[in-house]
């Protein structure tokens, strides 16, 4: 976050305000709702669990499992199940 704030000018906690004041979230977790949309359409693609845990950027495939299921109540496979 450090890194944008200094790229438009602001500080990390104007630009922190500014982001929950606009999109009504943190920039965190605007920016996990974008890997989750991200994550159901390359499911829907069919691509495999460990390759959209890369592609994400995360450390490993549990890792995002982990993260979809607290973001979306099931696991990717019972994701890609219900919405095939």
């Amino acid at each position: 976050m450090q890194e944008l704030a200094e790229r438009i000018n602001m500080t990390e906690r104007t630009l922190a305000r500014y982001s929950q004041k606009e999109l009504g979230m943190s920039l965190h977790e605007w920016r996990q709702r974008l890997k989750v949309m991200k994550a159901m359409t390359m499911l829907n693609q069919g691509k495999t669990i460990e390759s959209i845990a890369f592609d994400l950027g995360y450390a490993s495939a549990s890792a995002f499992i982990y993260m979809f299921k607290r973001w979306m109540g099931f696991t990717p496979d019972q994701f890609r199940k219900l919405y095939q």
